[in-house]
């Protein structure tokens, strides 16, 4: 049985003909139709390919500092076993406490670390074993000198910020054509057209949850249809995306019309600003959210994807490690600065780490993108060049866009989608039908980067 359906996103209803093919499986055809209202903005300010240092600098903070102040921002991780007994992070505070008192300058001690959300937890005497305990805000040098060597604190590490790195904006092309590229083994489109064929399992994506860590999602878009919900916000208070990178993303990963995963739930937790950054303690609260929302979701099985980079960060790392820990997968950019990813965090986890994917972007060619980065630290190659997804413009507009940011969320949609199908699949099982079912395809491949194409099996 093959079953053809053809979606109109003005109805959002299915239209289904069934008929006998070669006594094939039962499969899923699915073709697109935009709303004849939808608006696709070319950004026509930013049409040229940016220079070569498009790479936006990654920043270490001093943001809380005061002018001509001594105050710098660090995060501070607790042992195990300091963080995880009551008594213990009771005596730790009530230390940390006594040694900001002895600052001199009242505007220095307004500087006080905000903590993070499992920071000193007088709720319950057993922390879980996925929380990470700690706090940050702005210290001198002798007070993070003090902190540093107390025999509760595991590490300390100075505030740094990913970033989003600068995407590309194309002009319209007729369609896209990533979808094509992920449900076909083998895939030719010299000039980028649509192969106008998206292949796919029944009910692709449902019972699965998409973390978009991100700037935010347009949640009244027309490709979500109502499956996005709000969680943590460390950025402002409004439900908005700030620059619309979240909203492109989130599309791309979970769009009724330009998506891989229709029927997954989408989550939107917003840690990146309008300049474009993430600072790292902001990127530790919002993973601690997650884990602790998926824990209250256990229907659902869940995926984070994380379009940015920064600096390798310790702290970073040991969030995203609890996030595996606690069954959670984790996909990450690349990184579009056409060097080594394992240069850059979280991208340099997915060599060590096995419920961590790295992306990096793939044309239309079955070529690595010029810009993308490459390396042993990159799992799999997904489409990353002129992708149609969703703009924060309007409930109807959508924009082109290229970087690993945008193949990123084809393997996060994958991951939903794989595990909406297989609910039983392991993180393990995961990653092994997203790597390992189209090898050897990629035209010039770099060095010892995975000849990887990610792929649905239809």
């Amino acid at each position: 049985m093959k079953l053809s359906v053809t979606l109109s996103s003005m109805a959002m209803a299915w239209q289904c003909l069934i008929h006998l093919v070669n006594a094939s499986p039962l499969v899923a055809e699915f073709q697109a139709s935009f709303p004849t209202d939808a608006v696709i903005s070319p950004e026509t300010d930013h049409l040229e390919l940016l220079p070569r240092d498009y790479t936006a600098d990654i920043v270490e903070s001093t943001r809380d500092a005061k002018p001509n102040s001594n105050l710098q921002n660090y995060i501070v991780i607790l042992k195990d076993n300091a963080g995880q007994t009551l008594s213990r992070r009771n005596a730790h505070r009530t230390w940390l406490d006594s040694l900001l008192a002895k600052r001199q300058s009242l505007n220095a001690r307004d500087a006080k670390p905000a903590p993070l959300p499992i920071d000193f937890d007088t709720t319950a005497d057993v922390k879980s074993s996925n929380a990470i305990t700690g706090y940050h805000g702005a210290f001198t040098q002798a007070e993070i000198k003090a902190i540093s060597e107390s025999e509760d604190v595991a590490f300390v590490e100075k505030e740094t910020y990913d970033t989003i790195q600068q995407d590309f904006v194309y002009v319209q092309y007729n369609s896209s054509w990533g979808l094509g590229r992920i449900s076909h083994k083998t895939f030719d489109s010299p000039s980028g057209a649509n192969d106008a064929t998206y292949v796919f399992g029944n009910n692709g994506g449902a019972n699965t949850t998409l973390y978009i860590l991100d700037s935010g999602v347009r949640a009244d878009h027309i490709e979500f249809t109502g499956r996005v919900r709000w969680g943590a916000n460390y950025v402002d208070n409004e439900q908005t995306d700030v620059h619309g990178h979240g909203t492109h993303i989130s599309g791309i990963a979970a769009g009724y019309n330009v998506g891989v995963s229709k029927f997954a739930n989408i989550v939107a937790v917003k840690v990146i600003d309008a300049d474009r950054r993430a600072a790292i303690s902001n990127i530790i609260k919002s993973v601690q959210w997650i884990i602790d929302d998926a824990a209250a979701h256990p229907e659902n099985r869940a995926v984070i994807n994380y379009s940015a980079v920064g600096v390798i960060s310790d702290a970073r790392t040991l969030a995203i490690q609890k996030a595996v820990d606690a069954g959670i997968m984790v996909v990450t950019a690349a990184g579009n600065s056409a060097d080594d990813a394992c240069n850059y965090g979280p991208a340099n986890m997915a060599s060590t780490t096995d419920g961590v994917l790295t992306v990096a972007a793939l044309n239309y060619t079955n070529s690595p993108a010029d810009f993308s980065n490459h390396g042993g630290c990159v799992s799999v190659y997904s489409p990353g060049v002129s992708i149609l997804s969703a703009s924060r413009d309007a409930i109807n507009a959508y924009k082109y866009m290229s970087g690993t940011s945008m193949s990123a969320p084809y393997v996060a949609g994958l991951a939903a989608y794989f595990w909406s199908i297989n609910p039983g699949y392991s993180l393990g099982d995961i990653k092994n039908a997203i790597l390992n079912y189209n090898d050897g395809q990629i035209v010039d491949a770099v060095g010892s980067t995975a000849n990887k194409i990610a792929y649905n099996h239809q």
